[in-house]
């Protein structure tokens, strides 16, 4: 009935135990047998029946299992591996024993024997066979299902010999899988079997390095470095790598020209390099040295196609002796073709392009080793290359290490010192010497950027050069050979690939603070930290660096478009912005970029909309008065003046569609765009009365270009990047300007619209892309409603800005165009109606609506968002769904039906979570004659037999079963009609004797069939037939909109298979309500859960603040819910607790379980009254600002007075503005060690403040 998912994990019951957990049954895999060919055949037929194909499958009410069904299944793996077919059933039986959990073991040590016997039978089952193509992926599952599934406490417990075999099993598999993965890429063959296993066994490292703590000490480190190694070699060309490499050894050159057309290796790498780099900390004295060692060859390169000389290579390793020595030939005779004629000799740049593409990898992979760049929260030195840095903070000569960085234009071999002795792949230490002295400049900068090059940015064993420092140099010489009319011979993806790593380096490093970490090395601290002079000097030379590239590569728009989000990184933060503005260079930047001068005016509008964001950010670092004021004016005063004069013109209509005035329009709009995503908290107030004048105007501009498809649909684009950015921290005064210009934009685009036939493809296309855009307006809008951030107070001061802007009459005498657009029509804002959000909502729905077509829904990304905001509004406004007119409801219901039956189940889960609040939105009006009365009668037919009669992906399950159970609450029948039709069916099938095929039983039949099918036509006439039987009056929707809607036991035991995985009923779950630990953490659902004493002291002191009955809300808090539960057990205080948790297993808790997602965070039951519980405990999933501000909404919502947060030291600001909380003395711990340090924040007086 339903569909499989990927990767089912095997959970048997009891009875199963003593038939599983024989380890003959393991043994009937992995031991070599003798068995009859046709045995196996017959085998195979058993295994693809319906009835027995795998364990998972199995009758579960079977006490055991016949040992032939085992035997028949798969003899022996190696002697069924020739048959492909069967090689698969084989593995996918082996990779779901690999996943068993749950009642069959009885205790830990069942699953250490269990776990003995499977890994030791895989051990032999691989050893001294090569593993064929087909099996690849089937290994990989068995491996990875075994480390997920079993905790990290029973693979510890395994023999340490066991251990060891296993993980050197899992390395060589890695290191095969990875050189079989990159000769695919070579053959380009379409079905990348070893790539599949490849990144499935990296994921398989990552979930072990990542708990490491739990395995003996060091016991990663030389896996690591070997899968560190392989994956290195796969990407360097010959004769050190094997890239491009054929099967026989022969270089391919075919697979580079491929590669263009692909995404960027990056993105698309994106995994394995994250797990490369995990690996490759772990190994730190090994995996940074080596990458600087293959760097110096890059520094040699370079360096020699300036100077045109031959490298000293004396006192490099052979490695890099010959590889130097080869390229400066190949570049020594290249420049010298290049000076006698304009042809390309191919050979050479055949030979550039392989160093090139060696660069490539390496720096990614140097990125990715460094630095982590998480989403949404504050990047953090990775643990490891902080502890590699302190360790060999004092190993380095620091007056050698100076000189080298001092002078980046030098070869570094002609550096004193620099190799003074024939150490592989580095620089050794050098005699203690007086070189700083000698150097140009200021001695204390340089001397804290040296400290800094020594320690942290790794500071690798002796002998070994910095990766940060490499980088740098190779940026710095491919600057000085764009100087030297080089342009030509350089890669403009080294070129991207350096300001990514520079980008990921500064996010990380640059002015770290130092209250995030526990322990820092202090030459990391002097020399990047905040008011070090070493900080201002590399913000210096990579503002040099960002302009440096906008100028040679501005016809590179994806080098210009990372060259300018490095500038965002570097302004994006007021301590670093601070810094950037001091330097002559932004302020020619801003200058330079305000008057359209080239070459920035050539950039394309992607990289001048992020361009202008970062100008405008770096605007609100720390100026005085007078300084901030002349920034605006010469930043945003220009862009205004020219569009004002330029609209203002008396033959704009008539010169409106020449090709400049719309290269000027079009530069403007995207310039708002970038003003709108450089909306923070702090400057929303001066940025949103800037571009509301401008959004006035644009409603104008909507007119005049409604031919323009390009124009108008940026038009709108600058209405969504207003409203996703700054809505959420408007007041209801800035909403409702906003409100109002959005309904005026929509009732113009509707105006110039409605009826209006897209003949060809082009068009589709066209009005595609307006309509999504609407829809993302309308959805932001909408999030008004849920996610509001602000307040009464007064922000950010605007006078500096507008005073420079010329506010009090310019803008809005430029206003007046926009007025001329709508001369003759009542304006939304008359009367005196406040315009509200639901207003602007559905009257774009009105829009929109009528505008969709099939064809249309046939775009993923349209029909995903066409459904959200349907969604949306039937959770958000439901009371106004009855009251649309009747052709658009007609078409929101038919939306709804369309996307549950013939859409994805992506779109189809969202119509069934619209489908509930619409259902309660009938069960309060108690009106049972109404269109939506109706239709919802309609889908509680569909959503039964997408339950119950048709297939659908059991990850809809949960949706299906909510909008069912509402359903049903709202249309029940009279009880004395399900007797009747009750006794009707059982008198169709009534009989004393058993059913033949002779005549009288037939006529009996027959003459019932009459009978019954005449009552069921009464009944429907009486419009009584529903699809389930009544047993309980408790199944009626309460009178009360306060009282949540309640299942009889009966039913609340059938539905509970819809909310947990323990296959408890809900009459289990009453008769033991607390299950006590039943419910694992799970980290994927970003689960961390506290220890036993951290997780006691919290629920004592939650305990204690709510007193005797009182009330308490675990909001993301299950480990703590656990443990409460636990003392209210053993004890007779007694208090009410509730779980909002996003993980449905908790279910099994009952009625105390209320399933929250963040996201929607007062999306809560009406159960839940606002201000009702004595005390909140709440710990964000996640630690960023936006996570933490939506669950700050729901403890609002909940608490009286007391509140207790758990989450990151560095959310203490966060904390405080939001909640007004205090930061406590205690230190809360997990089962597994984060990362991040965590703090309690309470706003009462707790003993664990002191």
């Amino acid at each position: 009935m339903f569909e499989a998912t990927p990767n089912v994990m095997l959970k048997p019951t009891e009875s199963w135990r003593e038939s599983l957990l024989d380890h003959r049954v393991m043994d009937l895999f992995f031991t070599i047998g003798d068995r009859e060919a046709d045995l196996i055949v017959e085998a195979r037929k058993l295994c693809m029946s319906s009835e027995a194909c795998v364990f998972c499958q199995l009758p579960m009410g079977r006490s055991s299992v016949p040992l032939e069904l085992f035997e028949g299944v798969y003899v022996v793996h190696r002697k069924i591996r020739e048959d492909s077919d069967m090689a698969q059933d084989s593995l996918q039986c082996l990779a779901q024993l690999a996943s068993m959990h749950g009642p069959i073991f009885p205790d830990e040590n069942a699953q250490v024997t269990y776990l003995a016997h499977l890994v030791e039978g895989l051990l032999n089952m691989i050893n001294g066979i090569e593993i064929e193509d087909s099996e690849a992926v089937g290994i990989a599952n068995i491996i990875s299902n075994l480390i997920s599934t079993f905790p990290r406490s029973v693979l510890t417990a395994l023999p340490s010999e066991l251990f060891g075999s296993f993980v050197n099993c899992l390395t060589l598999l890695t290191c095969s899988f990875g050189r079989s993965a990159a000769l695919e890429e070579v053959l380009d063959k379409d079905d990348m079997v070893y790539m599949e296993a490849y990144d499935k066994l990296l994921e398989s490292w990552l979930t072990l390095v990542q708990e490491d703590e739990h395995f003996p000490r060091g016991c990663f480190i030389q896996p690591a470095v070997q899968v560190f190694n392989s994956y290195i070699q796969c990407h360097l060309a010959a004769p050190d790598g094997t890239r491009n490499l054929t099967a026989n050894g022969v270089s391919s050159h075919e697979e580079e020209e491929i590669n263009e057309l692909q995404e960027d290796d990056r993105e698309l790498f994106s995994d394995q390099l994250a797990s490369i780099g995990m690996l490759g900390r772990i190994a730190a004295d090994h995996c940074i040295p080596l990458l600087t060692g293959y760097r110096l060859l890059i520094q040699e390169f370079l360096l020699s196609m300036i100077n045109n000389r031959r490298p000293h290579v004396a006192r490099i390793c052979r490695l890099l002796e010959d590889r130097v020595t080869r390229l400066h030939g190949q570049l020594q005779r290249h420049q010298q073709h290049l000076m006698s004629t304009s042809d390309t000799d191919t050979g050479d740049r055949i030979v550039l392009d392989e160093l090139y593409e060696d660069i490539h990898w390496i720096i990614l992979v140097s990125g990715y080793l460094l630095a982590d760049d998480p989403q949404g929260e504050t990047p953090l030195i990775p643990s490891e290359v902080m502890e590699y840095s302190i360790k060999h903070s004092t190993e380095v000569d620091i007056n050698t290490t100076l000189q080298l960085l001092g002078s980046p234009g030098e070869k570094p071999t002609s550096i004193p010192g620099c190799l003074t002795n024939v150490e592989c792949l580095g620089m050794c230490p050098a005699e203690p010497a007086t070189r700083a002295a000698a150097l140009p400049g200021p001695q204390p900068w340089r001397q804290a950027m040296l400290q800094h090059y020594s320690s942290h940015i790794i500071q690798l064993e002796p002998g070994q050069r910095r990766l940060l420092s490499a980088v740098l140099r190779t940026s710095e010489v491919e600057s000085r050979a764009t100087r030297a009319s080089l342009t030509q011979l350089l890669s403009p993806q080294m070129g991207k690939d350096i300001v990514w790593f520079l980008r990921r380096w500064a996010k990380t490093y640059l002015l770290v603070d130092e209250k995030l970490y526990g322990q820092i090395s202090m030459p990391l601290s002097t020399a990047f930290g905040p008011d070090t002079e070493g900080a201002q000097w590399i913000v210096g030379y990579l503002l040099d660096k960002v302009i440096n590239n906008l100028s040679v590569w501005s016809s590179e728009p994806e080098l210009a478009n990372d060259t300018v989000e490095l500038l965002v990184t570097l302004v994006e933060r007021r301590e670093r912005a601070n810094i950037v503005v001091q330097c002559e260079n932004w302020w020619s930047l801003a200058k330079q970029f305000a008057s359209r001068s080239p070459p920035l005016h050539m950039l394309s509008s992607a990289v001048q909309r992020t361009l202008m964001k970062a100008l405008v950010l770096g605007g609100f670092a720390h100026m005085d008065s007078d300084t901030k004021q002349q920034y605006w004016a010469e930043v945003l005063h220009p862009l205004q003046q020219r569009f004002l004069n330029l609209i203002n013109q008396e033959n704009f209509a008539q010169i409106c569609q020449e090709e400049v005035v719309k290269q000027e329009i079009v530069a403007t709009l995207e310039a708002l765009c970038g003003i709108a995503e450089a909306t923070q908290i702090d400057n929303v107030a001066s940025l949103f009365s800037f571009l509301m004048d401008f959004l006035s105007n644009c409603i104008g501009l909507m007119e005049v270009y409604r031919n323009s498809p390009e124009t108008i649909n940026l038009i709108i684009e600058v209405f969504v990047e207003v409203a996703h950015k700054q809505i959420c921290y408007l007041g209801e005064t800035k909403s409702m300007k906003l409100y109002e210009v959005c309904l005026m934009l929509l009732q113009v685009y509707s105006k110039n619209n409605l009826g209006r036939k897209r003949l060809d493809v082009a068009g589709e296309e066209e009005q595609y892309q307006d309509l999504l855009l609407i829809m993302e307006l309308l959805t932001n809008l909408l999030s008004k409603e849920f996610i509001d951030f602000s307040d009464s107070g007064t922000r950010t001061s605007t006078n500096s800005l507008m005073s420079c802007l010329g506010k009090n009459e310019e803008m809005h005498d430029g206003a007046l165009f926009a007025d001329e657009v709508f001369r003759g029509q009542e304006q939304s804002s008359g009367g005196g109606r406040a315009v509200s959000a639901a207003d602007v909502v559905l009257y774009g729905v009105n829009i929109v609506l009528p505008l969709m077509s099939q064809d249309l829904l046939k775009f993923p990304s349209l029909c995903n968002q066409y459904y959200k905001l349907i969604t949306f509004i039937c959770e958000i406004f439901p009371e106004k769904i009855p009251q649309l007119p009747e052709d658009l409801f007609k078409s929101l219901m038919c939306s709804l039906e369309l996307g549950m039956t013939t859409m994805s189940s992506e779109i189809s889960q969202l119509c069934l979570e619209a489908l509930s609040p619409l259902a309660e939105q009938c069960a309060k009006t108690q009106e049972k004659d109404t269109p939506l009365f109706i239709a919802t009668q309609h889908f509680l037919k569909l959503v039964f037999d997408m339950l119950v009669l048709q297939k659908h992906n059991t990850e809809m399950t949960v949706a299906a079963g909510e909008a069912l159970y509402t359903l049903v609450c709202l249309h029940q029948r009279d009880a004395v009609i399900y007797q009747r039709l009750a006794e009707a069916f059982n008198g169709l099938t009534a009989s004393s004797t058993p059913p033949t095929l002779d005549r009288k039983q037939k006529v009996a039949f027959l003459k019932s069939l009459e009978e019954f099918v005449a009552n069921v036509n009464i009944y429907e006439m009486q419009g009584a037939i529903v699809f389930f039987p009544h047993s309980d009056s408790s199944m009626k929707m309460s009178d009360s909109d306060d009282e949540e809607p309640r299942l009889s036991a009966e039913t609340l035991a059938a539905l509970q298979e819809f909310y947990t995985e323990s296959g408890r009923t809900g009459g289990s779950v009453r008769g033991d309500p607390f299950s006590v630990g039943a419910v694992e953490e799970d980290w994927r659902m970003s689960q961390f859960w506290y220890s036993e004493e951290t997780a006691a002291r919290l629920a004592e002191e939650v305990l204690q603040q709510a007193g005797e009955h009182g009330r308490i809300a675990c909001v993301s808090a299950p480990s703590v819910y656990q443990k409460l539960k636990q003392l209210e057990s053993s004890r007779s205080q007694r208090a009410s607790t509730v779980l909002l948790e996003f993980d449905r297993r908790f279910a099994v808790y009952g009625e105390e379980f209320v399933f929250y997602d963040y996201n929607n965070p007062l999306c809560l039951p009406e159960g839940l009254l606002p201000q009702t519980f004595d005390v909140v405990i709440a710990d964000p999933p996640y630690l960023s600002e936006e996570c933490l501000s939506k669950v700050a909404l729901t403890v609002q919502y909940l608490t009286k007075d007391k509140i207790l947060l758990c989450t990151g030291a560095t959310m203490e600001e966060h904390a405080g503005k939001l909640l007004n909380l205090k930061i406590c003395s205690y230190l809360p711990k997990h089962n597994h060690n984060l990362a991040n340090e965590f703090r309690c924040y309470v706003n009462y007086n707790s003993t664990l403040l002191s």
